[in-house]
């Protein structure tokens, strides 16, 4: 299950959240995004999933479907964009990562990476 708090929620507010989760399910992780967000991903039951969403500072709450729920197209039918290195994913851009498919020794290594570095 996924609770994102809105980003104006203080710091109370937060570790609410997470006293709550914690007394009535587990707690699996806290991120901050990039927006300022928290996220708090966590096991529980139905009922605490009801209790958070009806919190003021919550500003998304839903149980994931599979270990993949949060790339499926239906949360977000126009795609997600990934930087990578200052290289977007997810954008009409087709990058290809590519490498060796195994290493045989590590002179192979180094001159793939001298290679690499010349780009």
């Amino acid at each position: 299950m996924i609770v994102v708090i809105t980003k104006e929620a203080g710091a109370q507010v937060v570790e609410q959240f997470q006293e709550l989760v914690g007394s009535q399910g587990v707690l699996e992780n806290v991120v901050v995004r990039g927006d300022g967000r928290r996220v708090l991903s966590f096991r529980g039951s139905e009922g605490l999933l009801e209790k958070l969403a009806a919190c003021p500072d919550s500003a998304e709450v839903f149980q994931l479907r599979s270990a993949w729920s949060l790339l499926e197209r239906s949360r977000r039918p126009g795609g997600h964009l990934v930087s990578v290195a200052g290289i977007p994913f997810g954008s009409d851009l087709f990058p290809v990562i590519a490498g060796p498919c195994s290493v045989e020794n590590l002179d192979q290594v180094r001159s793939i990476a001298e290679g690499v570095k010349k780009l």
